[in-house]
């Protein structure tokens, strides 16, 4: 006999797997899983032609007179370990991202022309 459960295991349905990030939470409202926050990109930006002698000490000297940042990335290679190029941003407010790529795209640093936007489209 096949177990009864709407979603979410509610009384009335049949039983459907339904995927955290789906899930109705107390009052009908929908529960952010762990992909919703974690892919929340909207304070992160992406600094493209670092120096490959870029390191996580000179990123954040180079972001921190902007505002708070909660995460920062800076790509490396795995074989040498130098910078790949590239690092992203993550602010914890959305007006200092905006801020940093105003100040810093068009940038000279070490050498060479920074190119910083927002890490993923904010059309969305």
């Amino acid at each position: 006999k096949p177990k009864t459960g709407g979603p979410g295991g509610a009384p009335g349905g049949p039983a459907i797997y339904v995927p955290p990030s789906l899930r109705e939470g107390p009052g009908g409202k929908r529960v952010e899983g762990y992909n919703a926050r974690r892919n929340d990109d909207t304070t992160a930006i992406r600094i493209s032609n670092l120096s490959v002698n870029t390191s996580e000490n000179d990123l954040e000297d180079l972001v921190k007179q902007f505002g708070p940042t909660s995460k920062m990335y800076l790509s490396r290679d795995k074989t040498n370990g130098l910078c790949k190029g590239f690092a992203y941003i993550h602010f914890k407010n959305k007006a200092d991202a905006a801020k940093a790529i105003q100040y810093l795209n068009g940038y000279g640093y070490d050498h060479l022309i920074l190119s910083v936007d927002w890490s993923k489209s904010t059309n969305q």
